[in-house]
């Protein structure tokens, strides 16, 4: 997916088809051999029996069949497959857009309502956008891996996060919710300009 950040693009469509093949074809070529690799292994009678008596020896549980062996060889291959779609999407949206919206803006417009944006303000338009979107993304993300607390107890962590790293101390849950909220409040509002822009544009266009 990173590959079209420095690619010379003709238009948008090249960006889509780069999307879909890895956000949808790649991980299914990853995904179905590891299921069937699965499926084959768990086939043989030995290795069920090493299962079955290795869950017997911890009370009926294990850490890796306890939800059956039918439940287990889907949930595999669709995780993979699940995590596969989101990690290129996440690349995407973080990286290759914002990175897109800058060095070619004209082309991260395309076919978009940002195009009714007249002259130079057009190509920032496209970047606040997009960039937007990827610091709103990027914050989501840091915001739910982090301590995922309420926004409004952003003064009061934010402190903490203070003379805590002055005691040489760093709590990385707190820096990461920090930091996402920071990322989050700060993309949709360059979203939000963006957005206000090309309502302006659309509403001179039609009046």
């Amino acid at each position: 997916m990173l590959e079209v950040t420095w690619k010379r693009l003709a238009h948008i469509g090249t960006v889509l088809l780069r999307l879909v093949s890895a956000c949808i074809i790649a991980p299914a070529l990853v995904a179905i051999p590891v299921g069937v690799i699965q499926a084959i292994v768990v086939a043989f009678p030995g290795v069920r029996d090493t299962i079955t008596e290795a869950k017997s020896l911890n009370g009926g549980f294990h850490y890796w069949w306890n939800e059956g062996f039918a439940t287990q060889l889907l949930l595999v291959p669709l995780g993979g497959y699940a995590i596969g779609m989101c990690i290129p999407l996440a690349v995407a949206l973080i990286i290759a857009l914002p990175v897109i919206s800058i060095r070619a803006p004209q082309i991260a417009a395309q076919g978009s309502h940002i195009e009714k944006v007249e002259g130079a303000k057009q190509f920032s338009t496209t970047a606040f956008v997009f960039c937007g979107l990827g610091a709103t993304t990027l914050g989501i993300i840091l915001w739910a891996f982090g301590e995922g607390r309420s926004i409004a107890d952003f003064p009061e962590y934010l402190g903490r996060f203070i003379r805590t790293m002055e005691q040489g101390y760093v709590y990385w849950e707190d820096g990461m919710w920090l930091l996402g909220v920071v990322c989050v409040v700060a993309g949709v509002g360059l979203m939000g300009w963006g957005c206000v822009r090309v309502l302006f544009a659309r509403g001179a266009e039609q009046g």
